[in-house]
């Protein structure tokens, strides 16, 4: 098991990730270079011959969904209070705090790595999405978008969202059983 920690945090740096100002400036280049470490670290456990599935929340469940959507390789993820469909999260996230649209630029960079434009159709990944009804943190409503779209593609992914009443942005001991019996379905291990 590898846990790597988040780029400019704890041993890395210290981002003031609760001040929302900062948060919203860094808060997708900090996942995306998340994604392309944890890329690297997928890379070198595959030259190991071990499976590989990836679990994360919050911040940590959008890395997990970048990374499992664009390494094909990765065989399972579960992702925790985030989303699957970045560029849905982020209008989200700019209508609740009342700023402006995303730019072009800004739009590309996050599509480049947003799941819901890297899932390979042909790919047998499994993604169990676990999340809090009432998350006043990540809304929920960017996962049931990613569910709607995904539905509609013919794709072998195995898919699930389990929503949670009366959960805000927590993890739960149910969510922590679901995801534990997730992974031994989708993730081979050898025993």
């Amino acid at each position: 098991m590898i846990i790597p920690e988040l780029p400019h945090h704890g041993e890395r740096g210290n981002l003031a990730y609760f001040d929302t100002v900062i948060l919203q400036q860094h808060f997708w280049s900090v996942v995306i270079q998340a994604v392309e470490e944890a890329s690297t670290i997928v890379a070198d456990i595959l030259n190991t011959d071990h499976p590989v599935g990836i679990i994360g929340n919050s911040a940590g469940g959008f890395i997990a969904g970048g990374v499992c959507a664009t390494n094909s390789n990765v065989e399972s993820a579960v992702i925790m209070n985030a989303s699957c469909a970045w560029l849905r999260s982020e209008e989200i996230f700019r209508q609740h705090d009342g700023r402006s649209p995303m730019i072009a630029i800004e739009a590309e960079h996050i599509r480049k790595y947003d799941p819901l434009f890297n899932i390979n159709d042909s790919n047998d990944q499994a993604f169990l999405l676990l999340h809090g009804k009432e998350d006043t943190t990540i809304p929920i409503e960017s996962q049931r978008y990613f569910m709607e779209r995904m539905s509609v593609k013919d794709n072998q992914t195995s898919l699930k969202l389990v929503e949670y009443a009366g959960v805000n942005h927590h993890i739960t001991l149910g969510m922590l059983q679901e995801a534990k019996e997730w992974l031994e379905k989708y993730v081979h291990v050898e025993r």
